[in-house]
């Protein structure tokens, strides 16, 4: 009863001490979570299981899908996409996890021939799928376009990711089984027939004039049948879709700081303290495009020529027909805003039909159990040369004895036609910048490549283009 007491005495005391004690502990919550409204609640859209789903990745997503199902689609129907596949693949990662389910390499290699049985970029002559041209074609994705590189390996993570969610349903339909007593029930369900009379009187011919029903007899059914009338908890939810796109303002913004690249400026130096004048791309020489590109536009320069079919299909005709120095733009080319410029031209075909003898050395990814050396790769290939050169009718079996392309040595080395940009550049410029007839030995990272150039179709002209490109972004005016 004395410590009853002296608690009673001092209870505004205790009080205060509560108080403080409760305002530290939220206190030291808010500091160690960044703030009541943190950077991270700002960026997370939902939480899936405890993973945060990022807003920006979120509608990264969504244009990707948009762009993929084309103009057919709403925007509410590609986040409605995106967000299914982020709650399927979260809840279906917890379950690998859980069960350390994983794929194997032959798993997954043996699910891309079967995902591309079909494609006739990895079909051989006899029409079957041809392993080594699906490692040629990735190699040579890799080694002349990392965007396409990017592509298929999203396209193996995805095929990795489906064999995962198949090898788990398949062992919840290995793990659902019937009883026999449940097979003896299905069986008569199906099988037992009864004959059955009946006469219908439906309620909808009773009037409701006629029948008279008590508050008090509809609470004495609900009370009786409360099983029927339970509901799950519901909320009714309700957003707005911010899409965010740029204005009229944003495109005529970019337009004009691509248009100022035209003309030659003057700019302080603060080294020197002078001013300098700067050659505006009207002005720069051909040569100077390359470097002028790299360095004021968003997409790097590209070296390769291009024939009119290649070229933004709204602005071909004026591109094309451009003499060597003159410029055209600003023009828009789907998101980007443009300055053209061409640096040279040139008449080559529009494909080239080629054979070749790769000759590996060890340490190459082509090299197989190759022992050689570069330097005996390079005499070996210098050898095969004078002898093909001498003779050409036995480049097809030379192919056959030294290539290490399995792919087509046993066509003696053919690879048939093939447009520009189809093989790494060096291969490729070889080709379209020789004629009919030509041989000669060029290195790439597969090894030395004796190339015989059997034929050549429609020779036009193709131009090297310098572009500057700016991406249209939606702007904070915008916000």
């Amino acid at each position: 009863m004395a410590v009853l007491n002296k608690i009673r005495q001092r209870s505004v005391f205790l009080i205060v001490i509560i108080a403080l004690a409760l305002f530290s502990f939220v206190l030291a919550d808010l500091i160690r979570n960044g703030g009541a409204i943190s950077q991270k609640a700002e960026n997370t859209i939902a939480t899936i299981n405890g993973k945060d789903i990022d807003r920006t990745e979120f509608a990264r997503k969504v244009e990707l899908a948009s762009r993929s199902f084309g103009g057919g689609t709403s925007s509410i129907q590609a986040v409605n996409y995106v967000w299914n596949q982020e709650l399927r693949e979260t809840v279906f990662e917890e379950q690998f996890e859980e069960l350390n389910i994983r794929v194997g390499e032959d798993q997954v290699n043996q699910l891309l021939e079967e995902s591309l049985a079909n494609n006739p970029t990895f079909l051989n002559e006899a029409g079957v799928f041809d392993k080594a041209k699906m490692q040629e074609y990735v190699a040579n994705v890799k080694a002349t376009s990392p965007q396409a590189y990017q592509q298929w390996l999203d396209f193996e993570v995805s095929v990795s990711k489906g064999a995962r969610e198949q090898t788990y349903l398949n062992m919840i339909k290995a793990g659902v089984g019937s009883t026999l007593k449940e097979g003896e029930l299905a069986y008569k369900m199906e099988n037992d027939n009864v004959d059955i009379k009946y006469v219908q009187l439906p309620f909808s011919s009773i009037e409701d004039t006629e029948v008279e029903v008590t508050d008090a007899e509809i609470k004495a059914y609900i009370d009786a049948h409360k099983d029927q009338y339970k509901a799950e908890a519901s909320r009714s939810i309700r957003y707005v879709l911010f899409n965010e796109v740029p204005s009229q303002e944003d495109e005529d913004q970019i337009k004009a700081e691509v248009a100022a690249l035209l003309d030659d400026k003057v700019e302080f130096n603060e080294v020197t303290k002078t001013n300098d004048s700067v050659l505006g791309f009207k002005n720069i020489d051909v040569k100077d495009a390359e470097e002028f590109v790299n360095q004021n536009s968003a997409v790097k320069f590209d070296s390769g020529f291009k024939f009119k079919k290649d070229l933004p299909t709204t602005e071909a005709d004026t591109i094309y027909n451009l003499g060597i120095g003159d410029v055209y733009g600003p023009y828009k080319d789907g998101d980007y805003i443009k300055i053209s410029k061409v640096v040279a031209q040139k008449q080559m075909p529009d494909s080239v039909k080629a054979s070749h003898i790769l000759v590996s050395w060890a340490g190459l990814g082509t090299a197989g159990d190759i022992k050689r050396t570069k330097e005996e790769a390079k005499t070996l290939a210098d050898s095969i040369i004078a002898v093909t050169q001498a003779d050409n009718t036995k480049f097809s079996a030379l192919a056959t004895q030294f290539s290490a392309d399995t792919s087509s040595k046993d066509k003696g080395g053919d690879l048939g036609y093939f447009s520009p940009g189809r093989m790494v550049p060096a291969f490729n410029d070889y080709c379209f910048e020789n004629k009919t007839g030509d041989q000669g030995i060029i290195e790439t990272q597969f090894g030395y490549h004796i190339i015989n150039i059997e034929d050549q179709k429609n020779e036009q002209k193709a131009i090297k283009v310098a572009t500057v490109a700016q991406k249209v972004e939606p702007s904070e005016k915008n916000d």
